[in-house]
């Protein structure tokens, strides 16, 4: 955390005089990381004879967490001994939570296409692949967890059911910079902080939230108005997306004057479907 200039009011006695709020930026402690998974996910694996590839281009939104993306599949091998070679594209629909101390993924990818089976063209391929607590870890950059799939190939005017069984795998997370790490660091700033402290200690400005990648860029930046309180050497200061769509993206901030410092567990912040304590 970087260190915040003294401070919010200056007091004499009993008595506060109001002033500039003395913070011009808030960067985040180590303890409350907030992870972004936005860029290319790229998946290469046999499973149960099939060999699958997918590659697809995944964002994330700020507010709810949820997470979208579209992009290409092949998958080739063989079920029951027959022959397949299938491609098409990629829709996903996913949510990105806090568990406790982990951030899970749940959800799914839909796929369409075409190709073949034991050499006969298919007349549509639909599919489903449905994800289960998709657990991240950070330090190896991946998210892993259980999928399953199902489906429907159509071929000379018959349903073929499609299925395979629940299984356990890795998928590396967006590494853009290719140079063999995730691009999320899990940091984040409140910065332009521009707020005063009228004559009864109450605290209104603005600043931008932004959570960063890491190569320090920001993912997206959410213009928010600073509103809080001043009472007995404490702040209490939250700063809060300005509109309807970005009011859940949050950071409250409970801070001692007497020594330039967050009162511990009395902090927060919530992003992009996750909210920590610090």
């Amino acid at each position: 955390m970087k260190s915040i200039a003294p401070l919010f009011l200056f007091c004499m006695a009993t008595r506060c005089f109001a002033g500039s709020l003395d913070l011009s930026e808030f960067q985040s402690t180590g303890n409350a990381p907030i992870y972004v998974i936005d860029g290319d996910i790229i998946y290469n694996n046999t499973i149960d004879g099939l060999t699958v590839g997918l590659d697809w281009s995944s964002s994330m939104n700020a507010a709810t967490g949820s997470l979208s993306g579209e992009g290409d599949y092949t998958i080739s091998g063989s079920v029951n001994s027959l022959a397949i070679d299938w491609a098409g594209t990629i829709g996903a629909n996913m949510n990105v939570k806090v568990a406790g101390s982990v951030v899970r993924v749940n959800g799914k990818l839909t796929m369409s296409g075409g190709g073949t089976i034991a050499g006969y063209t298919l007349d549509r391929l639909s599919l489903l692949y449905t994800f289960s607590n998709f657990d991240l870890n950070p330090n190896a950059g991946q998210m892993a967890g259980y999928v399953s799939l199902k489906g429907t190939a159509r071929l000379l005017g018959r349903n073929l059911p499609l299925s395979l069984p629940r299984t356990y795998l890795a998928i590396d997370l967006p590494d853009e910079d290719m140079n063999g790490e995730w691009d999320s660091t899990g940091n984040w700033k409140i910065s332009d902080i521009d707020a005063t402290v009228d004559g009864k200690g109450k605290i209104t400005g603005t600043g931008k939230f932004a959570v960063l990648d890491d190569a320090g860029a920001s993912y997206d930046i959410i213009d928010q108005k600073i509103s809080g309180t001043v009472k007995n050497g404490v702040a209490n200061l939250i700063a809060a997306g300005n509109s309807k769509a970005t009011s859940k993206i949050k950071v409250i901030l409970t801070y001692r004057e007497s020594d330039d410092q967050t009162v511990a567990k009395k902090s927060s912040v919530s992003a992009y479907g996750q909210s920590r304590k610090f």
